[in-house]
């Protein structure tokens, strides 16, 4: 015959039964309230994902469409001073002819502005196209050496071509176009930045691993272009900022937008390359382009 449980320790079986089952609701009761939590920062963090994307994309349809209405009278403007200068309207004074060209020097200038803005809003919204391909490094740089090389000239200062004997066999995997848009600026601006007698020289080379700095996707061979000046330099302090849009170089009265850097960062890290610079403030700067070897893509078959 089974003894009876005394009542006292009865009782306290009961509370510890108790106890325990409060303690396992209250652990299921806060793994459900952190669940819900968790399924609500997930949500809010998908609405406002969802928004931010929108907002952007309606920034860049509006840039977008600034930049269009911007661009065709100023187009139309270039236009017209050029027939003006050709005298088909009839013969043009000294004081007429260096207004008129003023007004194409401005007009060019603003239609630059709106056409970098333009691909900005564009790239924003990934809208804008690269096909990249397997091209020579030496002519894509002595293409844009050739371009700049007025601006050089003006301002008296000597613009040279470092890339000879194998660097200048060496091929990149890029949009052509791109890539060349991406040297006239580092040129252009290492050209307004560089004090007269100064020098620019643009270099290249090959390595199997880039610096750490630089952002790149995948293993190399790399291929680099360095524009290199004995300008003013930038300081320590501003150097992390220069690819952000709107930062301007040096003094911040300089003309531009402050567009071309941040656009050609993005436009090599859309091409798997990356865009970096060192500078030493009253020493000069020197920007490199990285760029994938072409040699490590499959040759393309003919036809």
């Amino acid at each position: 015959m089974t003894e009876p449980i005394p009542s006292a320790r009865r009782t306290r079986r009961l509370s510890s039964s108790r106890a325990q089952g409060f303690a396992k609701l209250t652990r299921d009761l806060t793994a459900a309230h952190a669940v819900e939590a968790a399924l609500k920062a997930a949500k809010e963090a998908t609405e406002t994902g969802r928004k931010v994307v929108a907002e952007n994309r309606a920034k860049g349809a509006f840039l977008a469409a600034m930049s269009h209405e911007l661009r065709t009278p100023l187009q139309a403007i270039i236009a017209y001073a050029d027939l003006l200068d050709m005298e088909i309207a009839g013969p043009l004074n000294e004081t007429q002819r260096t207004q008129l060209g003023r007004i194409r020097v401005s007009s060019k200038h603003l239609l630059g502005l709106a056409s970098e803005v333009l691909d900005l809003s564009r790239l924003d919204v990934g809208g804008l196209p690269v096909r990249p391909g397997a091209h020579g490094l030496g002519p894509t740089a002595e293409e844009a050496l050739l371009l700049v090389a007025p601006q050089a000239d003006a301002k008296g200062l000597t613009l040279t071509s470092a890339i000879s004997g194998s660097a200048a066999e060496l091929c990149y995997w890029g949009d052509e176009g791109r890539v060349r848009q991406i040297l006239v600026n580092l040129l252009a601006n290492a050209v307004k930045f560089t004090p007269s007698g100064g020098r620019v020289t643009v270099s290249a080379g090959a390595t199997q691993q880039a610096p750490p700095d630089a952002q790149l996707g995948a293993l190399g061979p790399w291929v680099y272009i360095r524009v290199e000046d004995n300008g003013e330099g930038i300081p320590a302090d501003q150097l992390g900022t220069i690819f952000e849009p709107y930062e301007q170089l040096g003094n911040a009265s300089a003309e531009g937008a402050g567009l071309g850097l941040a656009i050609s960062q993005r436009l090599a890290r859309l091409m798997g390359g990356d865009l970096t610079a060192t500078s030493v403030a009253g020493v000069g700067s020197s920007f490199f382009l990285w760029l994938e070897n072409s040699a490590t893509r499959p040759a393309t078959p003919p036809g």
